[in-house]
């Protein structure tokens, strides 16, 4: 842990000479630049400063208080996401007329393994930077930054989905503490995130993504359910996902559904129309 306080406040001190280097370089631009540049300048210096009061709610508590709990917990949550995305799809085997996973003695690296791989169980600074950015806005009920719309502007397979999920994690392992500490699980229990895609394909591609997240959510809440030595109880309700999605994507009905699994059974050809 006293590592990653560290990384923290490196990315605040590195980012810092950024900026500060970008009133540098604007010396050297056209006279017709300037207005564009002090523009940009002024949005990197709002975000540095959102940046620094998010680090601040962790490193300005102790350990174990309820903002670096949720921190932790979304870190692990996020590597075992990474982790499992990773990993090889397992196919739906039919045996006579059920279907069941291959491989089902399948087992995964251990985390210490894992984190030896280079880009493994790390954050890229952008993502890290979107989670500090809104940690003020989950915490603070009445905080200005709630009307703030951020946009993650970066390339295919660069990693946006990450910095989304990250805040995923945080927001929901707040309302679940929170819930607890008011004696009142199911004012912040309900709907926490939603999400909207514009493909077909990119909905199931991101639905399959968050719900290895999500899994790694209810993982954490059962195991801190059970800790009979931890007061920390994130809930009874369970940590869940759901899809809202067209029937050419997956079947919108039991009656659909059963059709389409009665066809996997006795036909070698049918399509795999479940998500």
């Amino acid at each position: 842990w006293e590592k990653g306080k560290n990384s923290l406040k490196e990315l605040l001190v590195n980012y810092t000479d950024w900026v500060n280097n970008l009133e540098n370089e604007k010396s050297k631009l056209e006279e017709r630049y300037l207005s564009a540049s002090d523009k940009n300048i002024l949005k990197c210096k709002k975000s540095l400063d959102r940046i620094k009061r998010g680090i601040h709610l962790i490193l300005e508590g102790d350990d174990d208080s309820d903002i670096v709990k949720c921190f932790r917990w979304m870190n692990r949550s996020m590597i075992w996401q990474q982790q499992r995305s990773k990993s090889p799809l397992r196919k739906w085997m039919r045996k006579g007329n059920n279907l069941k996973l291959e491989d089902e003695e399948f087992t995964f690296e251990s985390l210490e393994i894992f984190h030896e791989k280079k880009y493994s169980g790390k954050w890229r600074p952008f993502q890290i930077a979107f989670v500090l950015m809104n940690l003020e806005s989950i915490i603070n009920d009445e905080s200005e930054e709630r009307e703030i719309i951020d946009l993650i502007w970066f390339p295919t397979g660069g990693g946006k989905t990450e910095a989304y999920l990250g805040v995923t994690a945080f927001n929901i392992f707040w309302r679940r503490l929170k819930g607890n500490n008011n004696n009142n699980e199911y004012l912040y229990s309900g709907t926490s995130i939603i999400m909207r895609y514009t493909l077909r394909l990119l909905t199931t591609q991101q639905f399959e993504r968050a719900s290895s997240l999500i899994c790694a959510c209810e993982l954490i809440r059962i195991e801190q359910n059970n800790d009979i030595f931890n007061e920390v109880n994130l809930g009874s309700e369970k940590i869940t996902i759901g899809l809202f999605v067209g029937g050419s994507s997956t079947p919108n009905s039991k009656k659909d559904a059963i059709f389409s699994l009665n066809a996997l059974t006795t036909k070698d050809s049918a399509r795999y129309p479940f998500i």
